[in-house]
């Protein structure tokens, strides 16, 4: 869509949204600080920005694309007046090995894609495909050219050049969101976690929400409902994902997971 100097292309199938915005007069208040519960894959092409993630800020290069996993507060932030162009891809699922996936978003990074050609003409066809395919066509080209960068990101990780890490999170939000991810299930309140870690309640709500922009009880419950999606997804009943993440009563469960996704469990097993 074009709005006089700004244009934002947006195409969306079944949990993949991919996005080409253009502005000539970039605004600081297109690109607000967010969060979500997908992958995303920033592709930086022109413009003056640093790109915020947790607490870490980094001025980004034309040609750079950026890794984001899911729950991690992150936004652009203008720095200049020239023009500002970016694709940007969100996504839950792809055609990638699971293991692979989680391995190339299990921090935010940066890859610079100058020393990765083949990188920067995936999204070459992104951009040619999303103007000459029918809708049915795009749908299994960019699942299939998504799986494509999956693979060509892990490939670039793996090398000695170009790819850059970045963790945008303090000493003490790291320790803390390791340890709720490594004892999502175990955990019963803020209290189990404040003892483990030694600090007092204000100080954990302080740290995730200046990190992840949200509580520590929010992203407990959003890191179990992420988990409970892929084991529907892999063929488990939603009643019993339902106790295995620590919902006692199965409406509650099938209400926070609506709420949370925008669909129900049912649904995604009949999508699956």
């Amino acid at each position: 869509m074009v709005f006089g100097d700004y244009m934002d292309y947006i195409i969306s199938y079944n949990g993949l949204v991919y996005n080409h915005t253009k502005s000539e007069i970039p605004n600081e208040k297109e690109f607000a600080s967010h969060t979500h519960n997908k992958y995303e894959i920033l592709y930086f092409m022109s413009g003056e920005v640093d790109c915020i993630i947790g607490n870490m800020r980094r001025t980004l290069s034309p040609g750079e694309m950026v890794l984001i996993p899911s729950l991690y507060v992150h936004h652009i932030e203008i720095m200049g007046n020239k023009p500002y162009e970016r694709i940007v891809l969100n996504f839950d699922r792809s055609g990638a090995d699971e293991k692979l996936l989680k391995k190339v978003f299990s921090s935010p990074k940066i890859i610079d894609t100058k020393a990765f050609p083949y990188i920067a003409g995936v999204f070459d066809r992104f951009k040619k495909y999303s103007k000459i395919f029918a809708d049915n066509e795009r749908q299994i080209l960019f699942y299939s050219i998504l799986t494509e960068l999956i693979y060509l990101a892990f490939n670039a990780l793996n090398t000695d050049s170009g790819a850059v890490t970045f963790d945008g999170y303090s000493t003490a939000a790291r320790k803390a969101i390791n340890y709720v991810n490594k004892n999502l299930f175990e955990i019963t309140d803020i209290d189990d976690i404040c003892r483990s870690l030694f600090i007092s309640k204000a100080y954990l709500h302080r740290v995730f929400l200046n990190s992840l922009g949200m509580s520590p009880m929010k992203y407990l419950k959003s890191k179990r409902l992420i988990v409970a999606r892929e084991m529907i997804r892999l063929g488990e009943k939603p009643t019993s994902v339902a106790r295995k993440v620590c919902y006692n009563d199965y409406t509650t469960f099938f209400r926070a997971y609506k709420s949370y996704f925008g669909y129900s469990p049912i649904d995604t097993e009949l999508k699956k």
